[in-house]
């Protein structure tokens, strides 16, 4: 009988080397399942195809399947064993000190299930191997085969009360991840009888789920069609490992939903999954839908994404220092500056968005390079803060764990800074993650540039032309665009910022509608000194802090 308590903790195996074994089977070389005249049209053709693709089932002798026929106890036995790899295993199983039923061809099996925990010692000889088994017993035997803890929370069927307790928290296991569904009016019908239909299924979810691997040589491929063939035998595959060529069989079936269609249905863009060897030939191909809109968004510091055996998993590190663990879709979009990448190219301690789907699995990953904004703080409020950068006033949220120093040197807090101080902010997808306050270095002047020589510049303030040294990434702009230094004209009005003698920023302004820092003190027309280079038209200011700001009138010409 089952064990009904402490069962085997046993690991399962990886390699899933399985073949139903028919009790009447003859002809193992049966038809392909695409060619079964049994199942078109059946409510499991599609599981019934895929497992047929990866060698895992076969029909019988003149193209049958037979769906709707029971299997047997000890067939189950013998196929859950072989599904999870420990075929070779039951091949050399210890039968000493056991008692089997009489009429049983799967001792070695059934010796196996006893070590691993899924059958009783006590209870073997009194087992019926050639009764078919029922949905509770292959539930509770895929639970104690596939080591999870029993799961009591309560069944919402209509005959949960028809569970045996002694095997609910079997069943609850295997409903919970979905590997059974019930029967149609919100039954799970504990006795009854399991079909070749039904095993196929549950067969077909353990290994979409990852709980089991497919059976070497062949392998699961979901991916996003980049490219296709004239003939359509031939189609680009991508996802995140990169791109793959795969040649489709000739008689490769093709599903969307539980329909089969034609290969004129392979169009770029459309997710796909194949089943493939190693040559990449695929003998089983579904079109699957796109992906719903998120659910919702997690923003982070990326800590991994790696690849095991149930798939990719990344795990990421939120603002507030948490560490969360999501499983990701073979073919997830990563995206890096508008450019696909794979996910060896996704580097550790990136900051990246994820968007999670209705099982909280990622689809889409968006990584966010980090940007320097220079500029005056507008307004700081809480969680935002307004800073102009290159005469451009942007709203900026605040990350809860942001970094603020003074002069790159000393710590400050955040409730310290002031409007019109001028700040250098990290930002990561318009976030500010660390503020570095220069107010005490950085001067901020008005003038009209004279001449740009080399790495110098001269520039008329307060009617005396004087000469700083620019700095090596000094930033050009005017009405938010960037410019060069070649774009600068003699008797161009800016204002300017200057950090150790040197101009750090340039912004070039309308002389008509500009904005100066500084106080006016004169707006006339004046003569020009004698240089060749001298202006023919200034303002004439006291350079105060960048602080003080106001907007200048209309210069008198």
């Amino acid at each position: 009988m089952l064990r009904r308590r402490g069962f085997c903790r046993s690991a399962a195996a990886a390699a899933l080397a399985f073949v139903v074994f028919l009790f009447l089977l003859s002809d193992r070389e049966a038809l392909a399942a695409a060619g079964f005249s049994d199942v078109q049209g059946h409510w499991a053709e599609q599981n019934i195809v895929e497992m047929s693709a990866y060698g895992i089932v076969h029909g019988y002798p003149g193209g049958l399947f037979k769906p709707n026929e029971d299997i047997q106890f000890q067939q189950a036995i013998v196929m859950i064993i072989n599904a999870l790899g420990w075929g070779e295993e039951a091949a050399g199983a210890d039968l000493t000190g056991l008692s089997f039923p009489a009429g049983t061809w799967a001792k070695e099996y059934l010796a196996l299930a006893v070590k691993k925990g899924m059958l009783t010692k006590e209870g073997l000889p009194w087992l019926n191997p050639k009764r078919p088994a029922t949905r509770l017993e292959v539930a509770s035997l895929l639970c104690l085969a596939l080591n999870f803890d029993p799961d009591y929370t309560p069944l919402n069927f209509r005959d949960a009360e028809k569970i045996n307790k002694d095997y609910r928290g079997y069943v609850g296991a295997i409903v919970k991840r979905g590997i059974m569904i019930g029967l149609p009016g919100n039954v799970f019908a504990p006795e009854m009888n399991i079909t070749r239909a039904q095993m196929c299924t549950m067969l077909a979810r353990l290994i979409e789920q990852n709980w089991i691997a497919p059976p070497p040589p062949r392998k699961r491929l979901v991916g996003r069609i980049t490219g296709v063939g004239e003939d359509k035998n031939t189609l680009t595959v991508r996802n995140l490992d990169g791109e793959t060529t795969v040649v489709l069989s000739g008689d490769c079936p093709l599903f969307e939903g539980k329909k089969m269609v034609a290969r004129s249905a392979l169009l770029k863009n459309r997710r796909v999954k194949f089943i493939v060897d190693h040559e990449q030939k695929a003998y089983y191909g579904s079109l699957l839908g796109d992906f719903e809109p998120a659910q919702r968004s997690v923003e982070g510091f990326l800590v991994s994404l790696a690849k095991g055996a149930k798939g990719y998993s990344l795990v990421l590190e939120t603002e507030e220092k948490e560490q969360l663990q999501f499983d990701v879709w073979d073919d997830a979009l990563l995206l890096e500056e508008g450019r696909e990448i794979t996910a060896p190219e996704l580097k550790r301690d990136s900051f990246v968005r994820i968007d999670l789907d209705q099982h909280s699995k990622v689809f889409t990953a968006e990584v966010f390079q980090p940007e320097t904004v220079r500029g005056t703080l507008i307004e700081l409020d809480g969680a935002e803060m307004i800073i102009k950068s290159r005469g451009v006033r942007r709203d900026y949220e605040i990350s809860k764990n942001v970094q603020v120093t003074r002069n790159t040197v000393r710590q400050m807090d955040l409730a310290d800074l002031e409007p019109g101080d001028y700040v250098s902010a990290v930002v990561l997808n318009n976030k500010v993650f660390q503020i570095d306050c220069l107010s005490d270095v950085v001067t901020g002047f008005s003038g009209m540039v004279s001449k740009v020589r080399g790495k110098s510049i001269y520039i008329y303030v307060q009617n005396e032309e004087k000469r700083y040294d620019l700095d090596e990434k000094v930033e050009i702009f005017q009405d938010g665009r960037r410019k060069d230094l070649a774009d600068l004209k003699r008797g161009d009005y800016i204002n300017f910022q200057v950090a150790d003698n040197k101009v750090i920023s340039i912004e070039l302004i309308d002389e008509e509608e500009g904005e100066f820092t500084g106080t006016v003190l004169t707006s006339a027309r004046r003569t020009a000194p004698s240089s060749r280079c001298a202006p023919q038209k200034a303002w004439s200011l006291i350079t105060t802090s960048p602080k003080t700001r106001l907007s200048s009138g209309t210069a008198t010409r």
